[in-house]
């Protein structure tokens, strides 16, 4: 069932309160961070009016707040999360660089069934942010190996 308007507002505001409460500001602090009025941020955490693209844009980028959790309510409230998640599995990535005996495909398969990588999928279908940053990082990757 697809939601209303007034169900998406009203969803969307309970998450404007909950991250203002995790940011540990007032409204008319995290109004001026987002650099709007205290009017509009009112309205966007009372159920009036929907974030504009420069208010989404900014809590994503400043605050590090997932719009995949924000809008749909998918995943982490903190995309940041995710980047921890990603460190881990670089680490586990040059642990098993290590293991010289094993051929190419028999590394990869022991990767693919680590529990960070299968952490790393599942966070991916969840944050397209985290999709797009990994497919970033990697087309850099392939640019530096082809330039060697």
């Amino acid at each position: 069932m697809i939601p209303t308007k007034k169900t998406i507002l009203k969803e969307m505001s309970l998450r404007f309160r909950e991250i203002r409460k995790h940011l540990g500001c007032s409204r008319k602090e995290l109004a001026q961070g987002l650099n709007i009025s205290s009017d509009a941020y009112y309205k966007n955490e009372n159920g009036f009016n929907l974030p504009g693209f420069t208010t989404m844009y900014r809590l994503s980028e400043h605050y590090g707040i997932s719009m995949d959790w924000l809008l749909f309510n998918k995943g982490s409230m903190d995309f940041k999360k995710s980047e921890a998640r990603l460190k881990e599995l670089e680490n586990t990535v040059a642990m098993h660089k290590g293991e010289t005996a094993k051929t190419g495909e028999e590394k990869a398969s022991l990767m693919l069934d680590t529990p960070e990588v299968k952490d790393l999928l599942t966070a991916m279908k969840q944050e397209p942010v985290l999709y797009h940053k990994i497919m970033l990082y990697y087309q850099e990757y392939k640019k530096g190996k082809e330039g060697s």
